[in-house]
């Protein structure tokens, strides 16, 4: 079920089959009615998950992804500077001690 609401409410992605569409139509949640059901779900399962215990609706937890994202990012790029830093003074060393 988890999955469903997932899929039909926060992804828009309709059901197919007859039962499904019923239960879609009889049902029909917001995307954030949607988001705290799935929000509660979760911190039952993982008390500890920050993405959803910091999230008050489903705006908010795509903000905390794209946050989570861009600080990723940064990070991967502060070490790739290092390595490539660490490589070029490696060459150094081996040409000026030649």
């Amino acid at each position: 079920m988890e999955t469903d609401i997932r899929m039909w409410y926060l992804e828009g992605k309709k059901p197919q089959l007859n039962w499904e569409k019923q239960c879609y139509d009889r049902a029909y949640l917001s995307k954030d009615e949607a988001f705290q059901i799935l929000k509660i779900i979760e911190l039952k399962i993982n008390p500890n998950n920050r993405a959803y215990s910091t999230s008050k609706s489903y705006e908010d937890f795509l903000h905390y992804f794209a946050k989570e994202k861009m600080v990723n990012d940064e990070k991967y790029i502060i070490l790739k500077k290092r390595i490539v830093e660490n490589i070029q003074s490696e060459i150094e060393k081996i040409i000026f001690s030649a």
